[in-house]
């Protein structure tokens, strides 16, 4: 039943919708894993969020497929390939954030033993990025940054191919299962979640009251993060739309034909663009401040200018102006 209450047409026009449905979706999956599972409660929210999720993703990566199909069929020129994805994204992006905020109240404001269990493996994680033993506590934000902030240079390469494996998986679980990347998605949006609560738990313990700590905090904490996160996170939004748009392709159409060689090569362009992100990722991580911040002003200018300019488009003769038949595209 859950399951059913997005709809792609929709969806593509209101990606509020999808935020909403990610927060209800991570609701429902930490209470049901809590009191079904409670020892093994912080995997198994990742897992339901995807299982709620999958037939969703699988519908929207079969349109995406689809309007691909008809857009060469009828010869219509959609500006590159982040143009036409470009509803996908903010829908990856709503989904990533629903989850995200969601799982964050309840790592914050759950009594203490209880979002220690639901919890347990995010901790362990942020406790094993900063080379910690794990304590049964939060991790100290000001020891975290401190970590972070201790990485050198020589380390980017070591970064880069921990996520350009992560990114591999993305794009082969999406290619194998349609939507299996969403569970890497998943797991990386409640990692981040409980980093917002060990955040908002150094600016409670100041004196702060926890409300107060929380609104002051959650945009605090992923601002700190924005410099790498965002080129990382992308890198895997590429990685699953990739491997979701192929996967598709390669089940609906056949192998040499016009329209899987266009599927194919938009999957190669989303893939390259998400290991081009993990590296500019990895480069900012692992540099001071001032080179963090221009990498990251860089990257970003450069990621507009893909997606309002016409670079990396197929070289194609277009007879019909996608003005006349887009909204049909956008009905499929």
């Amino acid at each position: 039943m859950l399951e059913s209450l997005l709809d792609p047409k929709h969806a593509i026009k209101n990606p509020l919708e999808v935020f909403l449905v990610a927060s209800l979706f991570t609701t429902v999956s930490i209470l049901f894993s809590y009191f079904l599972f409670p020892d093994h409660s912080s995997v198994l929210i990742c897992a339901y969020i995807t299982l709620l999720f999958s037939p969703f993703f699988q519908r929207l990566f079969a349109t995406e497929e689809a309007k691909e199909e008809y857009a060469i069929k009828h010869r219509i020129r959609i500006a590159n390939v982040f143009q036409r994805h470009s509803d996908l994204i903010e829908i990856f992006g709503a989904f990533f954030l629903g989850i995200i905020i969601t799982s964050s109240l309840f790592a914050v404001f759950l009594p203490e033993p209880i979002k220690f269990v639901v919890f347990k493996k995010q901790i362990e994680e942020l406790h094993r990025i900063a080379s910690l033993a794990t304590s049964g506590k939060f991790l100290s934000f000001d020891t975290f940054s401190a970590s972070i902030a201790s990485i050198q240079l020589e380390k980017a390469k070591l970064i880069f191919f921990n996520n350009l494996l992560v990114l591999l998986i993305s794009f082969i679980s999406s290619l194998l299962f349609g939507t299996g990347a969403l569970l890497i998605l998943t797991w990386n949006a409640s990692i981040i979640a409980t980093y917002v609560a060990a955040y908002v738990e150094t600016i409670a313990a100041k004196g702060s009251e926890l409300t107060i700590a929380y609104i002051i905090g959650m945009p605090s904490a992923l601002l700190a993060i924005t410099l790498h996160g965002i080129p990382e996170i992308i890198g895997y939004f590429f990685a699953g739309l990739a491997g979701g748009i192929l996967s598709c392709g390669l089940v609906r159409e056949k192998l040499w034909s016009n329209e899987m060689k266009f599927i194919f090569f938009d999957s190669l362009l989303l893939l390259s663009f998400g290991i081009f992100s993990i590296f500019f990722g990895a480069f900012i991580e692992t540099s001071d401040i001032l080179l963090s911040s221009i990498g990251f002003t860089s990257y970003l200018i450069f990621l507009l200018t893909l997606l309002k300019k016409g670079e990396f488009s197929h070289e194609m003769t277009w007879n019909k102006s996608s003005e006349d038949i887009i909204e049909k595209i956008s009905e499929i």
